[in-house]
C-alpha cells in the first residue's frame, strides 16, 4: 500500500507544477477626473450650460471646457483649456484659461475656476468667472458650489 501512496503523492505534485499559474495584471491607479455637462436652474429664463472633461492632478491636469449663457435673445458661451484639477471625496476644484470667447467682453486668457459637489442627479456648481475682472485668479481656486442643477450629471473620481 506504501507504493500507491508515493505514487499518488508524485502524481498530485506533478500535477501542480504542470498547471500553469494566472497572472493578474497589476490595475492602475485611477486618474482623478471631473466630467459631465450640465445646465443651471435660474430664476429666469436664461439658460447656464456647462460642460467639463478635466483629467489630472494639479496643474498637470488637462482638458477642455465650455460654458454658453442664452438670456433674453442674447446669446455668449466661451471655452478653455483646464489648467488645475484637485479632487477630495466628491468635490472638485477646476481652473482653466478661456481660449476662444463669443462675447468680446470675456478677456481671452483670463482664469476661471469651477467647483463641482458630485451628487448624484442633484449636483451643485460654483462658478468664479465672475470675478475675472479683479485679477487672474490662483490656479485650483473656486467658489462654494451653491447653484444647483436642473438636467445633466457631473461625474467626480478620486
Amino acid at each position: 500500500m506504501r507504493p500507491i501512496a508515493v505514487s499518488t503523492l508524485a502524481v498530485t505534485v506533478l500535477l501542480a507544477a504542470a498547471t500553469p499559474a494566472v497572472a493578474t495584471a497589476p490595475t492602475a491607479p485611477r486618474e482623478p477626473s471631473l466630467t459631465g455637462s450640465v445646465r443651471l436652474k435660474t430664476t429666469t429664463e436664461a439658460e447656464l450650460d456647462f460642460t467639463i472633461d478635466a483629467r489630472g492632478v494639479d496643474q498637470a491636469a488637462r482638458g477642455t471646457f465650455r460654458i454658453r449663457h442664452k438670456e433674453g435673445g442674447e446669446e455668449a458661451s466661451f471655452t478653455g483649456e483646464v489648467d488645475c484639477l484637485q479632487v477630495g471625496g466628491q468635490v472638485a476644484v477646476m481652473t482653466g484659461r478661456v481660449t476662444w470667447a463669443s462675447d468680446p467682453r470675456m478677456p481671452l486668457g483670463v482664469r476661471i475656476g469651477l467647483t463641482v459637489h458630485d451628487q448624484g442627479r442633484h449636483d451643485r456648481l460654483g462658478a468664479s468667472w465672475q470675478l475675472a475682472h479683479m485679477g487672474d485668479l490662483p490656479p485650483c481656486t473656486g467658489m462654494a458650489p451653491m447653484s444647483e442643477t436642473a438636467s445633466g450629471n457631473f461625474t467626480v473620481r478620486g
